[in-house]
């Protein structure tokens, strides 16, 4: 075979090669792209959130959305639709997200659909640094997939990491559907992932020992200008762009040993200053409720509800749905001053084991 013969059938054989990977992966379309039917069980995996919710922002069914990082995953989509009234909804959580993470989420959905209720667990530690940033390398997030640009999707169509996951979507054919990766009123929870005994006093005060570790507290400080600033480019601008959409906004009740921990690294003072102004910045808006969850003290004091300092039990996560439901922890202009000193007493107050911290 001469030389220009043996380049043409090599340019010819590669072609054809990426042909049928790309055909493989629009026809599988593991990251539902393209379309929510598939002739194999659609997997809900936390690790690949960054993946595949931007397709199900896409085309799923749905009218309302929750949003969060892993404090909003362990809810029961039967418990937001038979108490809070969404007929319809979806989580787009993600595992260690950013707010610049969730924003471009809950920006493909408002794209896409019309949403009635978006459902926010708002934790403010993810706004500190710049309003676009990424909680890992950007070069490793797939902004391709949250756009509407069909020729950048040759990233995810002839993608090997994409056939790769095909190929374990073909896989999953053979799998026990009953697991809860595959259920959709479960999805994305963890829950069922975390041994019993560690929902205990114990487990936490070890944690607590243990809490140089926590990504909570360690930021860098004097952040209130980057909170307030990637509030209003990620989520004021957007709710104020969708006023027919009912925000439900609360801030998730983390144990009282995290805010300990807050008060340990001095940044619990300006995370309640950016608390204040995310209600200020919204109390004029009609499509904002707030609620505080972070002062309901049967909650946060009692460490037997959480596995660490600050992700708790399935149970607490229903909790939050009924107290919305009775508009209980609702906060306002009117007693916003008033939760913030009652939430530094009790941070000031908290005695462990006879001890004050």
């Amino acid at each position: 075979m001469n030389q220009k013969k043996w380049i043409k059938t090599s340019l010819l054989m590669a072609f054809s090669i990426v042909l049928v990977v790309g055909m493989i992966n629009y026809i599988i379309d593991p990251f539902h792209q393209y379309r929510i039917k598939t002739f194999y069980p659609i997997a809900y995996i936390p690790k690949l959130q960054r993946y595949i919710n931007p397709g199900f922002a896409k085309n799923y069914d749905y009218d309302s959305v929750i949003l969060g990082s892993s404090m909003s995953e362990n809810f029961n989509i039967s418990n937001v639709k038979n108490i809070l009234g969404f007929q319809k909804s979806i989580k787009l959580c993600i595992s260690g997200t950013s707010a610049y993470e969730e924003a471009l989420t809950l920006k493909t959905a408002l794209r896409h659909k019309k949403v009635k209720n978006v459902l926010y667990g708002l934790d403010t530690f993810l706004f500190w640094g710049d309003s676009k940033r990424i909680r890992h390398d950007k070069k490793t997030f797939p902004f391709y997939l949250y756009d509407n640009n069909l020729l950048n999707d040759y990233q995810y169509i002839f993608s090997v990491d994409t056939l790769i996951k095909s190929l374990k979507s073909l896989m999953s054919l053979f799998d026990d559907r009953s697991k809860v990766t595959y259920d959709y009123n479960r999805m994305y929870q963890w829950q069922h992932s975390v041994p019993s005994s560690h929902f205990s006093v114990e487990y936490v005060l070890q944690r607590w020992e243990n809490r140089v570790e926590s990504d909570i507290a360690y930021q860098p400080k004097n952040n209130f200008y980057f909170y307030k600033k990637s509030f209003d480019k990620n989520f004021l601008s957007l709710i104020k762009v969708y006023p027919k959409t009912n925000f439900i906004i609360y801030f998730p009740p983390y144990s009282i040993l995290a805010y300990k921990l807050e008060e340990e690294y001095n940044v619990f003072e300006e995370r309640l200053k950016f608390k204040k102004y995310i209600l200020e910045a919204t109390s004029k808006l009609s499509n904002v409720k707030i609620y505080d969850f972070q002062v309901a003290k049967l909650i946060t004091h009692e460490l037997s509800n959480y596995h660490d300092l600050d992700h708790y039990h399935q149970k607490i996560n229903k909790w939050i749905l009924e107290q919305i439901k009775e508009n209980n922890f609702r906060v306002n202009i009117s007693n916003i001053n008033a939760i913030i000193e009652e939430h530094k007493k009790q941070v000031n107050d908290y005695e462990i084991l006879g001890e004050k911290l």
